[in-house]
């Protein structure tokens, strides 16, 4: 769900309940609930259709596939995007250095 939204959005959402809201689907709210109620190793609840799950895993892999082909985002990023990552990770590792007490 996540690689379908931001090929659609350009946007990095990583949460599932967040992203389940723009997707609707019934049944990840239902798991989301099953897990954090810790019954994850549980065996699958009978109003849970395993088929139906089947099916929904198969429309999200067709979404991907037409998300990716619709997609705006370049292969690859510009040169000056990475040489600008770099910087900033160089930064917030040297600020983390200068936070450690030895």
């Amino acid at each position: 769900m996540a690689g379908i939204y931001v090929l659609e959005t350009g946007i990095v959402k990583p949460n599932i309940v967040v992203l389940n809201k723009y997707f609707k689907i019934k049944e990840v709210d239902n798991l989301v609930e099953l897990k954090t109620n810790g019954l994850e190793i549980e065996a699958v609840p009978e109003n849970l259709d395993i088929g139906n799950l089947e099916k929904i895993i198969s429309i999200l892999f067709e979404k991907i596939d037409k998300a990716y082909e619709k997609s705006k985002i370049p292969e690859r990023p510009e040169k000056e995007d990475i040489e600008a990552l770099d910087l900033f990770l160089k930064g917030v590792r040297r600020d983390d250095m200068e936070k450690v007490v030895y």
